[in-house]
């Protein structure tokens, strides 16, 4: 019984130390803009990996006042690994599938500047889709090749990693 607490305690303490300290942060852009972003102190969540690695994103959202009007909009960046950058080129195109298989498909807008560092946003206009359903596939398509060369990250609907991300849309939402 005696053993059966003490690794208890230390499974407990175990996670409590790992767990993902973060924080909704903001910097003032000009008079009129407002940029949020989540404050990682133990590095970026990661979704799910594949054969390639990992795959890690973060969130966005930008508060404008414009005429007394606000306008906000929210930003979905992957932050792809060395391995991942190599197997893509300049053309690449973002699907993401939920379980309901509603898609958001995008052309990443930091490769339409031509300023590819292994970032990628995609602007994302509903927000609560994110927060409450579930991934179940995000596939980054190459340009002018089969589809065979996909690189495909696939969730099931237990996977942490959509919980995760739905927490993190949930943080970036509500964040002030």
């Amino acid at each position: 019984m005696k053993n059966f607490v003490l690794i208890s305690l230390f499974s407990i303490l175990s996670i409590t130390a790992f767990a993902q300290n973060r924080k909704v942060s903001s910097v003032k852009v000009d008079d009129n803009l407002t940029r949020y972003y989540i404050n990682y102190e133990n590095g970026l969540p990661t979704l799910t990996a594949n054969k390639y690695g990992a795959l890690k994103f973060y969130l966005e959202k930008y508060v404008k006042f414009s005429d007394d009007k606000k306008n906000t909009s929210y930003n979905l960046i992957f932050d792809l690994n060395e391995k991942i950058i190599n197997s893509l080129n300049k053309d690449i195109y973002v699907t993401i599938v939920f379980l309901d298989y509603s898609i958001i498909n995008a052309r990443p807008s930091l490769e339409n500047e031509g300023t590819f560092k292994g970032n990628i946003t995609i602007p994302i206009k509903n927000i609560d889709r994110l927060t409450k359903t579930a991934i179940k596939a995000i596939i980054f398509k190459i340009k002018d090749e089969t589809d065979e060369n996909d690189i495909v990250f696939k969730f099931n609907k237990e996977d942490a990693g959509n919980y995760k991300f739905q927490k993190e849309a949930l943080l970036i939402k509500e964040g002030k």
